[in-house]
């Protein structure tokens, strides 16, 4: 089963993705920053990480550089998820982040197909 971890400070927006992988047989947690993400990293790796660009406190762009200089989480897949610009992260996939999707025309069904490429690939 594919683990994965959501990183998204809305409840609302969590809570929906959550239910919506869970039903499609993905294991899920969330958090709401980045902290509470490489804690929770910390004591399993996921399979994929769907993290949220504007985080309080600690932002994304730290996360991603931790998850990028450690070898055992270089390989999470990343897929953000933001309402900035996408054009602006693109630059993003020199981190590994394998997906950049804006939140303002994304549906679940993305989130279903992108967990499922980072498994295939």
């Amino acid at each position: 089963m594919t683990n994965v971890l959501i990183v998204e400070d809305d409840d609302w927006l969590a809570e929906l993705w959550q239910k919506t992988l869970k039903s499609n047989q993905f294991e899920v947690k969330k958090v709401t920053n980045a902290i509470d993400a490489i804690n929770s990293i910390d004591q399993h790796v996921p399979d994929v990480l769907i993290l949220d660009m504007m985080l309080p406190g600690t932002n994304a762009m730290t996360l991603i550089h931790e998850l990028a200089s450690h070898q055992d989480t270089q390989k999470i897949a990343v897929i953000v998820c933001s309402s900035l610009p996408v054009k602006k992260l693109e630059s993003l996939k020199h981190y590994g982040v394998m997906a950049v999707l804006d939140k303002s025309t994304m549906s679940s069904s993305d989130l279903i197909y992108w967990i499922n490429k980072a498994n295939h690939a």
